[in-house]
């Protein structure tokens, strides 16, 4: 995905459209924008619903969750920040 065109062919979801403007519009001309900045409060109202994975090390020593919304970790019956997505999550769903 390179715009919020790209996004807007493949959904109508209000929530996934508005996340996708955000991401769009904190990357600036990145790829991605720096976990680290970004300011998740001003999508407030999706915040339960978001994970921020880090890549900044590869896959080879794990992919941990930067951080874990409320919602997701209430699927998950624990708190994921911190946790290799491999542990969290078995592909069952």
């Amino acid at each position: 995905m390179n715009n919020i065109q790209d996004v807007r062919a493949l959904t109508t979801n209000s929530k996934l459209i508005e996340f996708a403007q955000f991401v769009f519009s904190e990357k600036g001309d990145r790829d991605f924008p720096d976990y680290k900045k970004i300011d998740l409060m001003k999508i407030a109202r999706l915040v339960s619903h978001v994970w921020v994975l880090d890549f900044r090390n590869g896959l080879e020593d794990g992919v941990p969750f930067h951080f874990s919304g409320t919602h997701i970790d209430t699927q998950y019956g624990r708190n994921l920040t911190g946790v290799d997505v491999e542990i969290a999550y078995s592909g069952e769903d």
